[in-house]
C-alpha cells in the first residue's frame, strides 16, 4: 500500500484540486436534480380539485390534460413546464384557456427536466387526430425545448408560445410562417410557489 507522502508524489497539486472541484460540482449538481421540485400552491390545488369534480381534469401518465369548458375543441396547446416545477403548478395559467374551448396538454417531464422528454410532443399530437390545430408552448427550460421541437417538426404547428424563455442565438425559426409569441415572466408563475429573482 502506498504511503501518503508517496501519493502526493504521484498525484500532482493541480490534478488532486481539479479532482476535489469535480467531486463539489456532482455532488451539488445532484442535489439540485434530485431535489424537490417548486410545488403548486393552494390555489392551483382547489382549481384542480373543481376541474377534477365537473370532469375537466385527467391525469394519463405523463400528460395532465384540461379539457375544453365548452364542449368544442379550436386547438390544443401542449406544455412543456419549466425545470424544477410541478406540472400541476400551471393549472390556473390555463385553465383560462380551456375555458375558451381549447384543449391543454401539460407534459409531466421525467425529473422535471424538460431536456429529458423533448419529444413528448409526438405522442399527443398523434394519440388526438381529432384536434387538427396545435400550438406548442414551454416555460424556461420548458420553452426552449418546446422551441426545438417546433424547429425539428414544424408541420405539426400553427404557433408557439414561450414564457419566460429565451432559446440560443442557434434556434431560428424565422425561415418558418409560424407565429410567436414571447411572454417575459418578471414575477413568477400564478400557481406555483416559485418567485422570480
Amino acid at each position: 500500500m502506498m504511503k501518503l507522502p508517496q501519493l502526493k508524489r504521484v498525484i500532482s497539486r493541480p490534478v488532486f484540486t481539479m479532482f476535489m472541484l469535480i467531486m463539489v460540482i456532482s455532488f451539488l449538481s445532484s442535489c439540485v436534480i434530485l431535489g424537490p421540485s417548486y410545488q403548486p400552491d393552494e390555489i392551483a390545488l382547489s382549481e384542480i380539485q373543481q376541474l377534477e369534480e365537473n370532469g375537466l381534469f385527467g391525469f394519463d401518465r405523463p400528460v395532465y390534460r384540461l379539457d375544453s369548458h365548452t364542449g368544442q375543441v379550436r386547438s390544443g396547446v401542449i406544455f412543456y413546464p419549466g425545470a424544477k416545477v410541478d406540472p400541476r403548478a400551471y393549472i390556473p395559467l390555463w385553465s383560462g384557456l380551456a375555458a375558451q374551448g381549447y384543449t391543454v396538454f401539460i407534459v409531466d417531464m421525467p425529473l422535471d427536466f424538460a431536456f429529458l422528454n423533448i419529444n413528448a410532443a409526438k405522442r399527443i399530437v398523434r394519440s388526438n387526430d381529432d384536434i387538427t390545430s396545435w400550438i406548442m408552448s414551454g416555460h424556461s427550460l420548458g420553452g426552449a425545448m418546446a422551441w426545438e421541437y417546433v424547429r425539428r417538426n414544424p408541420e405539426d404547428f400553427d404557433a408557439i408560445i414561450l414564457i419566460g424563455s429565451y432559446p440560443g442565438a442557434s434556434a431560428d425559426l424565422s425561415h418558418l410562417d409560424i407565429p410567436v409569441i414571447s411572454i417575459r415572466e418578471e414575477l413568477g408563475l400564478p400557481g406555483s410557489q416559485e418567485k422570480a429573482d
